[in-house]
């Protein structure tokens, strides 16, 4: 028999678990995971918007798990987040300077407080946003809209009862604090029942869930929303 080197040719090692390689495919699959997991709590804080009565409200620890999640999550940036940060870095820097010489008032540590968390939750959609795709963005609508139909359907409630806990001078509020707060959470709902209904995408009655919002955002009677009110009208007809 006719000797030959490739029958004497050893198979090739695996490699061990600790090569480059699988350490790369370890943490991908890690940040992944996070990732997810990151996605999974700002959608349930989404939900939580819809209750502020208490302080601390839910959403902001819920918002604030979300971003502290970035750290194992593969965070994208590019130009417009960092210029978003700066932005809002230096308004919230300048309401600090404007107020130090009040910080004895506990009423102006308490706004600064709640602005901050406001700061740190527009953060936080804008790191995880950053890297959606168009699935995401359609999951994040429908997790908005459904938000939205649930806080309509507990402010035309208050607003028919008149009950006194989800009214505020015979304006609903729902589960919110005042009802230019309700009215300003259910207009992006209003806007993303449109774009479910026009991109055709839902197995769902959008023009309910539609209906539904416009429904408690006309019993708001809020001026700082008075100027959508006639096109979302024109829109729902």
């Amino acid at each position: 028999m006719r000797y030959s080197p490739e029958s004497q040719r050893l198979p090739p090692a695996a490699r061990p678990a600790g090569s480059p390689g699988v350490v790369s495919r370890r943490n991908a699959g890690f940040f992944a995971a996070g990732g997810r997991l990151r996605n999974a709590v700002f959608l349930l804080g989404v939900m939580a918007i819809n209750y502020t009565w208490s302080r601390p409200s839910p959403v902001d620890g819920i918002f604030l798990c979300a971003l502290v999640l970035t750290v194992f999550s593969e965070q994208r940036l590019n130009i417009r987040n960092l210029i978003f940060f700066l932005l809002v870095g230096t308004w919230l820097f300048s309401v600090f300077v404007s107020s130090v010489s009040l910080i004895d008032n506990p009423l102006v540590v308490f706004q600064f407080i709640a602005l901050t968390s406001v700061v740190l939750i527009g953060i936080t959609s804008s790191l995880v946003s950053n890297g959606w795709g168009r699935a995401d963005l359609e999951r994040f609508v429908k997790v908005y809209v459904f938000a939205n139909v649930v806080a309509a359907t507990v402010g035309v409630y208050g607003f028919v009862s008149q009950n006194p806990s989800l009214t505020w001078a015979g304006r609903p509020t729902g589960f919110l604090d005042d009802p230019d707060m309700f009215g300003v959470f259910l207009i992006p709902g209003i806007l993303g029942s449109l774009y479910m209904i026009a991109q055709k995408r839902s197995k769902m009655p959008r023009p309910n869930k539609l209906r539904n919002s416009m429904a408690g955002f006309r019993t708001t009677n809020s001026r700082r929303t008075l100027a959508a009110n006639t096109p979302s009208t024109l829109a729902t007809l």
